[in-house]
């Protein structure tokens, strides 16, 4: 892992095909999966994340360099709350309205780089396993209501899985 975080360090963004070249000519296994666990593992531990495109591929990043300097922490009396939990800060104009009901795909960007993914996926946490899958979500007012899946080509909810507690209105998207 180090050497990932030293390349990304010193050179930027690096694509996965990028590190996966680094640590081959430094003889540090890459077969199968384990490329995709080191840089599992590196996120975990919060030393590199998937932060831009480069090439049109997703690059890795240092985390202790390229976002930048930590904001100034925020004052508890500039911050409300709303009945559902959600926080913001006082006097602050609304942004965007929230995207569309619609349908992510397993290990969507949306759920990555959370310290605390609560405030999207509430109640349903076994979207993201503990060994690290992102399970395929049901997403409604920018919040996970349950799971999907594909029967047969046809979109449905896995056995045992959450349901959705509100039907999504009008036409569904699907992101991936």
């Amino acid at each position: 892992m180090e050497m990932v975080v030293g390349e990304v360090a010193a050179r930027g963004p690096r694509t996965r095909a990028g590190l996966k070249a680094l640590l081959d000519a430094a003889g540090v296994r890459t077969v199968g999966q384990a490329l995709i666990h080191l840089l599992f593992a590196g996120s975990l531990v919060g030393r590199i994340a998937r932060g831009p495109l480069v090439n049109g591929e997703p690059a890795y990043v240092d985390m202790a360099g390229w976002p930048g300097p930590r904001p100034d922490p925020v004052d508890p009396a500039e911050v409300t709350s709303d009945a559902e939990g959600r926080c913001d800060l006082v006097g602050r104009e609304p942004t965007a309205a929230l995207p569309a009901p619609g349908l992510l795909g397993s290990f969507d960007p949306l759920l990555h780089g959370w310290v605390d993914r609560r405030p999207v996926v509430g109640e349903h946490r076994g979207v993201v396993t503990t060994s690290g899958i992102f399970r395929t979500t049901v997403l409604v007012g920018g919040r996970v209501v349950g799971t999907w899946a594909l029967d047969r080509g046809r979109i449905g909810t896995p056995p045992g899985a959450d349901r959705p507690r509100s039907e999504p209105s009008g036409p569904t998207t699907t992101r991936s």
